[in-house]
């Protein structure tokens, strides 16, 4: 897997932005209609271009940035597809800056909590902000000043959140 990942970082380096781009994503739709089931999902190229956009290191080199781990939760949870990859980047600038061994790339519990693996922790945060006391019947943007009372909080997640809408 290794050399697979040496062999594409050289081939991005090579090229320009444009074309590293679509390069990246072209390797990530086919690698993606190998292995998960979100393939025909037109949620993971807008997902994709905005973690690709916010440099996120590629966490899961099988899940690129855990993109079904977040639409099975969204799914699963029946909350915004979008929350989630928003609050990773708020919180850890998308797994960049997090306590490592917490897998706590949501911020929960002000980073404290620690989960088996970054999917254990997506799924979690899913069903807390779908059922959990705090957030059940709650709107998007309560949801989110539950989540972090900082008054600049819930209007920079959201702000990601329409950025991934934005993304093609």
């Amino acid at each position: 897997m290794s050399l697979l990942l040496a062999f594409w970082a050289s081939a991005l380096e090579s090229q320009s932005a444009a074309d590293s781009r679509e390069f990246f994503q072209q390797i990530a739709a086919t690698h993606l209609s190998e292995t998960k089931p979100h393939v025909q999902d037109p949620r993971v190229a807008p997902l994709l271009n905005f973690f690709s956009r916010h440099h996120c290191p590629d966490m899961d080199l099988n899940g690129f940035y855990f993109i079904s781990n977040y639409l099975d939760a969204a799914d699963q949870n029946h909350i915004d597809y979008r929350i989630l990859p928003a609050i990773s980047i708020q919180e850890s600038s998308c797994g960049l800056h997090y306590p490592k061994d917490t897998n706590n790339i949501l911020g929960w519990d002000s980073a404290r909590k620690g989960f088996g693996s970054i999917p254990e922790a997506i799924s979690f945060v899913a069903q807390q902000l779908a059922t959990g006391y705090y957030y059940q019947g709650k709107s998007t943007e309560e949801k989110l000043r539950a989540y972090n009372p900082n008054p600049s909080y819930a209007p920079e997640v959201e702000k990601l959140m329409k950025e991934i809408s934005n993304e093609q």
